[in-house]
């Protein structure tokens, strides 16, 4: 039995692995200046943590991580490197690294800012639970400053991914480390209810408090945010210097940091005036806007990948912790903060585009099943850059496939920059807090860009109408008033009332013009190519 499982499973990573590649070459674009090494400097986000591929070099039962030092199928170092024609590829990328690490690591610790936090909280807490110091006693990581500084001395494009750990990670981990020291735990694995994981035993912490400690507890996490944003702020620059001293030569790529964070807190945060949500868009612009200024102030480029898609856009159970993995087994809540493979393959497509010889064109889509010169392809190529859509899988789009209340909501919140929804609620009973479609359902009905079939009813699983996604993205727009132009089309009797207004809207703004026997077809399930199409010719029609 064993032996039949371990077989399944081989042959499962086998295909995902073979989707993945087969996934990349889709990318290969020969108008991006070549480069013979390529290199891939970063955190676990750089290292492809979550990927099929990246999970394949796992072993869970033993928690023995075997990544490091290894670009894995379907990261966006790997469809980088096989885009710009990489003769070797190199990945230097540890997952749990902060630029302060990198420093550590490659013999330059007397460049590191005085941490007051570490210093005076202990180290021991985070050397036992945070992996960005425990990296000094790995034996995997013997000597992985010394090769990083070969690597970046014969690379001829490198890109470099950091932060989230520096400001994210090490605000949770100087918060715990703080609370715990208070509360005489001496490590993440004597917190009650603990996984080991930064982000679930977060919460698992915070449901230990009471209300008052809870809110004294949030209070650290921001000064640590603050602290933490000071400190990549300060390292950055020197390891930037470093690496163009190592090599003046090379094309380097600063990559901003995309902000996926969603803790589910336990508690309830309007009560206690907190709006840490906030913070974490905060930080992320600002660390973004940093490293803007940073990559133009040194002549180097900077790719802006705000808005890849990540796991935590999956389904998730109540807690936040993962229903399950591919290799059958829990996946910790720090995946759920990590580019998905659609994430990895948008990151990628923003990195090539700033490098020199771009055209202006944007590489091909990833998807399979959207052939170039069809009636969809630039309204899905649209989308998909903007971060708007992305593929069923990481090679398919199912044009055809309908699309449901839930996903459309989620398409228009993602089109409205996916803003904050603390201290907002909804009212439907079919809409329940774990599901993807969630925040966007919230922010829709909150907003009036829905109302459900009832006050309590929302319907996300069902197919939603050409009729009902009109009205929705009328809505959305805020529209308030139009003509009558919707009496033009062929089956204007069939229209329901609700929608007229909304589809004049859009007929007389050019977003819907109907079918060639000049039809519109009202209650006809929206396909997923014809919401990409509804959704550009909005941007670019009306919004623009």
């Amino acid at each position: 039995m064993k032996n039949k499982m371990r077989k399944a499973l081989c042959l499962m990573l086998a295909l995902l692995m073979f989707a993945s590649l087969m996934s990349i070459g889709a990318f290969a674009d020969k108008s991006v200046k070549q480069y013979k090494d390529y290199l891939c400097l970063g955190d676990s986000i750089a290292s492809g943590y979550g990927l099929p591929s990246y999970e394949a070099t796992v072993d869970p039962w033993k928690g023995t991580y075997l990544n490091e030092d290894i670009i894995h199928d379907g990261s966006y170092a790997q469809i980088v490197a096989d885009a710009v024609g990489a003769k070797v590829a190199e990945s230097r990328a540890h997952s749990g690294w902060r630029t302060a690490d990198y420093l550590d690591m490659m013999g330059y610790k007397n460049l590191m800012e005085y941490d007051p936090y570490i210093s005076e909280v202990g180290a021991d807490f985070f050397i036992t639970g945070m992996g960005w110091l425990k990296t000094r006693d790995n034996p995997q990581l013997v000597g992985s400053g010394e090769r990083a500084i070969e690597s970046i001395k014969k690379a001829n494009l490198i890109t470099i991914n950091l932060g989230c750990n520096d400001v994210f990670s090490y605000a949770q981990g100087v918060t715990m480390a703080t609370v715990s020291n208070r509360l005489g735990w001496a490590s993440l694995y004597d917190v009650p209810n603990s996984i080991a994981d930064v982000n679930n035993t977060f919460t698992s912490l915070i449901k230990t408090m009471a209300t008052g400690d809870v809110k004294e507890l949030l209070s650290t996490y921001v000064g640590a945010l603050i602290k933490g944003s000071e400190l990549f702020e300060a390292h950055l620059p020197k390891f930037l210097n470093i690496v163009k001293q190592l090599n003046p030569d090379a094309t380097i790529v600063i990559v901003g940091m995309t902000c996926p964070l969603s803790i589910n807190f336990p508690v309830d945060l309007d009560a206690l005036g907190v709006d840490i949500y906030s913070y974490f868009d905060y930080f992320c612009d600002k660390e973004n806007k940093f490293m803007q200024d940073l990559a133009v102030k040194n002549g180097c480029l900077f790719a802006d990948v705000s808005g890849a898609d990540c796991w935590g856009t999956k389904v998730l159970d109540a807690t936040g912790i993962f229903e399950g993995s591919l290799l059958g087994v829990e996946v910790s809540g720090i995946k759920m903060v990590h580019p998905s493979e659609e994430g990895h393959a948008y990151m990628a497509k923003k990195i090539l585009a700033v490098l020199p010889g771009y055209d202006g064109e944007i590489p091909s889509l990833p998807f399979v099943d959207v052939p170039e010169g069809s009636w969809y392809y630039d309204a899905v190529e649209y989308c998909y850059d903007r971060g708007i859509t992305q593929g069923t899988d990481a090679t398919h789009f199912s044009p055809t496939s309908s699309v449901t209340r839930g996903q459309l909501a989620t398409f228009l919140y993602r089109m409205a920059g996916s803003p904050s929804v603390a201290g907002q609620y909804e009212t439907f009973n079919d809409v329940y807090s774990n599901a993807y479609y969630y925040n966007a359902v919230v922010w829709a009905q909150n907003k009036g860009v829905v109302t459900g079939y009832d006050s309590t009813t929302f319907g996300p699983n069902n197919t939603v109408t050409r009729a009902e996604a009109v009205t929705m993205l009328a809505r959305y727009a805020g529209v308030t008033e139009a003509s009558a132009s919707y009496s033009q089309f062929t089956d204007a009797y069939s229209i329901p009332t609700y929608a007229c207004g909304a589809v004049s809207w859009a007929k007389d703004n050019n977003i819907v013009s109907g079918y060639p026997d000049g039809s519109f077809r009202p209650g006809n399930p929206l396909s997923r190519a014809e919401m990409a199409t509804i959704l550009t010719n909005y941007s670019v029609n009306y919004h623009a």
